[in-house]
């Protein structure tokens, strides 16, 4: 696969911009944080699932897949939160665009690729959650146009757009906040040799649930929606309807089910 030259990743950048643009006036959005992708994604797309799901390893950050109208969006809560939060609008970039690709897409969002598709998402992905207009105005409001920007600015604005680290950090280089020179030196923070003080950091500035993995097992609305439906309806037992909910980690009373004939 050829390599994506400067020239060419400059349009990618144009078109994901526009792309992420019109879909926040389309959605109304505005130039705000994105507060739920999960639940933007499942109740402004048709017959879409996201699944929330823990994996074995965290070698698969997500994956989308359509079967006819029907389209699932896998996530990995192994990974940190603010990147399954990137993932998924990675993967709401390839089932707005790549439809015709949408069988099954294995993707490791925020990695190098040179896959063009992939590139486009990850920048998508970026501008929508990442609006440059919105990163300034908080910015703006937040702290003074001659403030130092150090390694809490960067988590400070990290809670308010709920992304990672490094997506925000590279939003201010991106924006002209801050100077390659600083974004070299405030980069290093992400690195596996500093965890330790990663995590302090993110505890002071209340983002630990932003770089550390969630792992929850979270149950699809349209399937909690589903499984009431059926099991009033009859459709499912209370033991099916038992089986079903154990894959989640819970039991019937815990969903607010009873034991007894559906009504």
């Amino acid at each position: 696969m050829a390599k994506i030259g400067s020239k060419k990743r400059k349009e990618l950048e144009l078109i994901a911009q526009d792309r992420a643009s019109e879909l926040r006036r389309s959605w109304g959005l505005g130039i705000e944080p994105v507060s739920d992708i999960f639940e933007l994604i499942e109740r402004r797309i048709k017959n879409v699932i996201v699944l929330r799901y823990p994996a074995p390893s965290s070698d698969l950050s997500a994956f989308v897949s359509l079967s006819g109208d029907d389209c699932l969006v896998y996530i990995n809560t192994t990974m940190p939160y603010g990147h399954q939060i990137f993932s998924a609008a990675h993967e709401l970039s390839h089932i707005l665009y790549d439809k015709e690709h949408l069988k099954l897409l294995v993707c490791r969002p925020g990695e190098d690729s040179e896959d063009e598709r992939e590139v486009l998402a990850d920048l998508f992905a970026g501008a929508l959650l990442l609006p440059a207009e919105g990163v300034r105005h908080f910015y703006y409001s937040i702290f003074s146009s001659k403030h130092r920007v150090t390694y809490g600015t960067v988590m400070a604005l990290q809670g308010t757009f709920k992304v990672s680290y490094a997506a925000m950090l590279y939003a201010l280089l991106k924006n002209g906040i801050i100077t390659p020179k600083i974004y070299g030196h405030l980069k290093k923070m992400g690195a596996k040799d500093n965890i330790s003080q990663m995590q302090q950091l993110a505890r002071r500035y209340g983002v630990m649930d932003l770089i550390t993995p969630s792992c929850n097992k979270v149950i699809p609305k349209s399937l909690i929606l589903a499984l009431n439906s059926n099991y009033k309806e009859g459709l499912i037992s209370f033991k099916k309807l038992s089986s079903v909910l154990a894959l989640w980690d819970q039991e019937p009373e815990e969903m607010g089910f009873a034991y007894e004939d559906p009504v």
